[in-house]
């Protein structure tokens, strides 16, 4: 199985290293630098030095507009984990590093996320039993789940509002590959990595985060019920069975917790608490940030395929801005490109990953988070092009899993399929692409000043 292209240690390894020079051209802008100062990129840095002083609250002018406050403190809604990861350098005393990380770690983020769909297309493979093969049609496939999805265009804008959603993402695509290897091999130390990675990621953003919970906390149920399964070969013990509720109730409650201690509410944007929200947006989330009417007008938004405006002058596709449905309650109106609009390939092989559940009926449980996330995005009150990014756990294990199927055909029929799915994908890299320009174009405009 080492021998399908990509999957191998070596192949793993030369793949990450040719998407992290592209990744490192696009976060860097063309220079080469990875450590310019970024307006509105510090949030992060600042919330590691409070949170080595004991506190949670924000200095006033670093947090600005977005903050809501609390007791006369400053808080940002932006759960705490990568600003964990600057914990080490806030530990310095030293402040030369604030405001000069954010390009850094949203490369190292996407970087998690390439290795890790690796790692799953290693998974699948290895869990469904199809024989390796279609060499080019592997590799364009995972090319398109690098640079034909929504990474280089968060990576175009590395602002902490992109950086939330790269590391919620790459962590909760770490926690499925490591769930993957569960199933696979149903070692109890990779179970509790894919908790801890899924904790993670709610730590870092919701949507994806606890999608992935969802998705771990199935695995942890599969693996008590091998303790008491009278023909199950594979034991628990009772007291790991234990350490991994527990473990997996604690990441749940967690980011909810967090909101609690600044805000004394659960709820992650309390507009009562926000001194300059504007009235319609306070009674939009009256009800909660999530609300059922908003399913079917943003459904049918992210699902049609014709919103991308297309222009005569390069880079030819760009965002088109969203409209909103006047049945739907949203309080954003930002930049989006319905899914199958630049994904149209990965959602054509996303189709076919559900002969995976007829391979082995246990994918069913990883995929029963990445649902969750995709209902909870619909519900929510905001649409964007880089909220679609919760989605691509999802997307890689729908994909992944019709991609690996495709690629076992053998005949004429496989061939033509490949074929036809082979433009598509290169397609939608240059659409990706293309919005890449157009999010770097932006902010250029807006570091001039036209914030």
């Amino acid at each position: 199985m080492e021998n399908l292209p990509l999957l191998g240690r070596h192949q793993r390894w030369i793949t990450l290293a040719g998407v992290a020079l592209v990744y490192f051209a696009i976060c860097t802008d063309g220079t080469g630098n990875p450590w310019p100062k970024q307006d509105f990129g510090d949030i992060y840095d600042h919330q590691a030095v409070s949170l080595v002083a004991g506190r949670l609250d924000l200095p006033p002018a670093v947090i600005g507009g977005e903050a809501f406050v609390v007791d006369g403190k400053y808080y940002g809604y932006w759960p705490p984990f990568p600003a964990l990861l600057r914990v080490p350098l806030a530990l310095t005393g030293s402040s030369f590093w604030i405001g000069h990380t954010s390009r850094l770690l949203c490369w190292l983020a996407a970087l998690l996320s390439v290795y890790a769909v690796n790692g799953i297309m290693a998974g699948l493979q290895r869990l469904c039993g199809w024989e390796p093969g279609a060499a080019g049609f592997m590799t364009c496939f995972v090319a398109a789940l690098a640079l034909g999805s929504h990474l280089p265009y968060l990576l175009a804008g590395t602002s902490i509002y992109h950086e939330a959603v790269l590391w919620g993402t790459a962590l909760a695509l770490v926690a499925l590959q490591l769930g993957l290897g569960f199933l696979h091999e149903g070692r109890f130390a990779l179970l509790l990595g894919a908790v801890l990675a899924a904790g993670a990621s709610a730590l870092s953003r919701a949507t994806p985060g606890y999608g992935a919970l969802i998705s771990t906390a199935g695995l942890v149920g599969l693996y008590g019920w091998r303790q008491w399964c009278p023909t199950a070969t594979a034991k628990g013990t009772p007291g790991r069975i234990a350490l991994l509720v527990v473990l997996t109730g604690v990441m749940f409650m967690l980011p909810l917790l967090y909101n609690y201690v600044r805000f004394g509410s659960f709820v992650r944007l309390p507009y009562d608490k926000h001194p300059n929200v504007a009235p319609w947006r306070q009674e939009i989330t009256r009800h909660g940030n999530f609300q059922l009417v908003n399913l079917g007008p943003n459904a049918a938004a992210y699902f049609d395929p014709g919103h991308v405006d297309v222009r005569p002058g390069f880079p030819y596709f760009h965002l088109a801005a969203y409209q909103p449905n006047p049945a739907a309650k949203i309080e954003h109106a930002e930049a989006y490109a319905a899914i199958p609009a630049f994904m149209t390939g990965l959602c054509l092989l996303a189709g076919l990953g559900v002969v995976g559940l007829r391979r082995d009926w246990r994918i069913g449980i990883l995929l029963a988070g990445g649902g969750a996330t995709l209902a909870a995005l619909l519900a929510f009150t905001a649409v964007a092009h880089r909220y679609e990014h919760d989605i691509f756990p999802l997307m890689v294990l729908l994909s992944g899993t019709g991609a690996l199927w495709l690629a076992s055909r053998r005949g004429v029929v496989g061939g033509m399929a490949r074929t036809l799915l082979v433009v598509l994908l290169v397609f939608g890299i240059w659409q990706s692409l293309s919005f890449a320009h157009f999010e770097l174009e932006w902010a250029r405009g807006w570091a001039v000043g036209g914030k």
